[in-house]
């Protein structure tokens, strides 16, 4: 691939991502922090109409 001066600079390679697996306590945490923002800020008036 061309070297993307515009992400990483005209002498820089850009880095490549860590990508990691999904785990069961992940998708515990997402769950449990969108609660959290739902309970803060509850928007489900607005379907009982």
């Amino acid at each position: 691939m061309a070297n993307f001066h515009i992400v990483a600079g005209a002498s820089e390679a850009p880095a490549h991502p860590v990508v990691r697996k999904i785990t069961p306590a992940d998708l515990k945490e997402a769950l449990a922090k969108g609660f959290d923002d739902f309970w803060a800020m509850p928007s489900h008036l607005v379907f009982s109409g």
